[in-house]
């Protein structure tokens, strides 16, 4: 649970702006521990003027006042003014909610109130068959596009899941149960769906349990500015094409997700897709697909938030899945996160022209695939990161003038800190704001990192593609701590995109590089650590020129 700290919200007929822990400077300094308050404890102070709305007392005939609230938070967007503030009192909100672009709206929780949006439903009235047991009259449907188009396969199933990207869901106490295909007869753990008969099968007897079944689709779509704040948003059928649970689109720059727990969702958990959106002490776990996503976020800001055990549909790693994956942003910080545990994926993933990003101060464990991948993005940092339980650990891909410092990466079985190129070199656009993204592997900076090995390689570099060696990449590798274990220390690429040679040695990589740099391995003296540059410096949040190894 993250700390106690107030965040209050100032509150105009016109305009809102906000304040508190969303203000975060980036750094591992913050001293936040990351991961959304646990629900119920949130204590948001209610602007004057607030509407209220009451899903167990309410009424939409009311005055939507304390005392008199609304039942539904459409209804009270429906008469809200530009910038009003909703209160949610204590409940469950079965409810798909659109914030137009002409609004702006503050959502958010009465103080130590639990509010959830839930898109289930209690069934009940099961009748046995055999060995199963059916509910009957069963209308919710919903589009199975394995694609982020509609009626198109991109190749997001994996074929030993072949249900992964139809959303429907069913819980039974809350436990997931797995789908399979109409006409199968599922066993226990199991639930099929036939959209022609209408009918539900489990193949859990539901006595004396509880059953819910997701019939709807999202549960906050924001095409215009919004706070939301202090609730949760659980068991919605999300289908892949729709990009998040929670999804912010349209005009909807500026918003602050703060507080607020997305979890058991069918796919995405969080969508964003307009700049300047600021996520911070939220945690997204048990979707279907991945935790977070943007796609067009310039400057998107996820702090202080947990990404943990998303992928549960078993989604291959590519072309789209994780914790969190964002692209075709420029400014994009992640900071003092906890992304880890998600299912057969990667943990932090930037990818399409990406640039300006700043990856700092978070926790990335047993993430299978990669651990912190940057593809085909340009002009970052990745500075005071624990990296551990991956195939492959820190790895720019296709990227450029990145600088990798103070990080720690430990039992990755491929490497610590890798680079690696494709054909697709050389072949990078100019993307709105951004510079130049070439998509090719160049000035690469690692220093002071504590680099543990125990799989393949502690340090990997290779061109696959172009015929360019390691060594024209303009790549440093400066005041590391190497493990001296059986990891080769430093494999390091040749002109005719095959071969690698390897150093298991500080001085044996200087020789033959012909250069003078201060790394070490960890059974002797530690090597004289790199001065912090002042960009790097200040995403840590410790001063320029500060000389240390590994994380702070």
């Amino acid at each position: 649970m993250a700390g106690s700290a107030e965040v209050r919200h100032l509150n105009t007929a016109k305009a809102w702006t906000h304040v508190g822990r969303s203000s975060f400077i980036p750094g591992s300094g913050s001293g936040e521990t990351p991961g959304a308050l646990s629900i119920g404890t949130a204590t948001y102070a209610v602007p004057q003027g607030a509407l209220y709305v009451d899903a167990a007392n309410g009424s939409n005939s009311a005055a939507g006042t304390q005392g008199a609230p609304f039942q539904t938070v459409g209804h009270a967007l429906t008469v809200a003014s530009y910038g009003q503030a909703i209160v949610l009192r204590a409940g469950t909100y079965h409810e798909n909610i659109m914030v137009s672009s002409s609004s702006s709206v503050v959502i958010q929780a009465y103080p130590n109130e639990a509010v959830w949006f839930d898109g289930s439903v209690q069934l009940t009235n099961w009748v046995q068959q055999g060995g199963v047991w059916v509910y009957s009259g069963w209308t919710a449907q919903f589009d199975h596009s394995p694609s982020y188009t509609y009626g198109q396969d991109d190749g997001f199933v994996n074929a030993s899941y072949p249900m992964a990207a139809w959303p429907d869901q069913v819980f039974i106490d809350g436990v997931s149960q797995q789908q399979v295909a109409a006409g199968t007869t599922p066993t226990a753990g199991q639930f099929a769906v036939d959209y022609a008969a209408q009918t539900l099968t489990i193949g859990s007897n539901p006595t004396g349990h509880e059953v819910r079944a997701s019939d709807l689709s999202q549960a906050i779509v924001a095409a215009g500015p919004v706070q939301l704040l202090g609730f949760g948003v659980r068991r919605y059928a999300t289908c892949i094409p729709l990009i998040g649970t929670i999804f912010l689109g349209g005009v909807s720059a500026g918003s602050l997700l703060e507080n607020l727990v997305v979890d058991n969702n069918a796919t995405e958990g969080i969508g964003v897709g307009v700049h300047n959106v600021t996520i911070n002490h939220v945690t997204a776990t048990n979707n279907g697909l991945m935790g977070f996503q943007g796609n067009t976020c310039d400057g998107l800001v996820i702090s202080n938030s947990i990404a943990s055990s998303n992928n549960r549909e078993h989604f291959n790693t590519q072309p789209s899945s994780g914790g969190m994956k964002i692209a075709r942003c420029t400014g994009l910080t992640i900071a003092n996160c906890i992304v880890n545990d998600n299912t057969a994926t990667s943990g932090i993933w930037t990818d399409v022209s990406v640039t300006q990003f700043m990856i700092v101060g978070n926790t990335v464990q047993n993430n299978p695939y990669y651990g912190i991948e940057v593809e085909l993005s340009q002009t970052g940092i990745i500075a005071n990161n624990t990296v551990s339980g991956s195939r492959y650990g820190i790895t720019p891909y296709n990227s450029g003038s990145v600088q990798i410092y103070n990080n720690h990466c430990s039992g990755n079985s491929v490497w610590d800190v890798g680079l690696t190129e494709d054909a697709r070199v050389n072949s990078g656009n100019v993307y709105v704001s951004q510079s130049l993204c070439a998509w090719r592997l160049d000035n690469i900076v690692v220093c002071n990192n504590q680099l543990d090995g125990g799989g393949s390689f502690e340090f990997y570099a290779l061109d696959k593609a172009s015929n360019t060696p390691v060594s024209a990449m303009h790549v440093t590798i400066n005041g590391n701590v190497f493990g001296n274990n059986v990891s080769v220390m430093v494999g390091w690429g040749g002109n005719d995109n095959t071969t690698v040679t390897y150093y298991r040695t500080p001085s044996a990589l200087n020789t033959a590089l012909n250069v003078n740099w201060s790394n070490a391995l960890s059974d002797a003296a530690a090597p004289t650590a790199v001065p912090l540059p002042r960009d790097v410096a200040s995403a840590i949040g410790v001063a320029t020129g500060t000389q240390h190894i590994g994380t702070f």
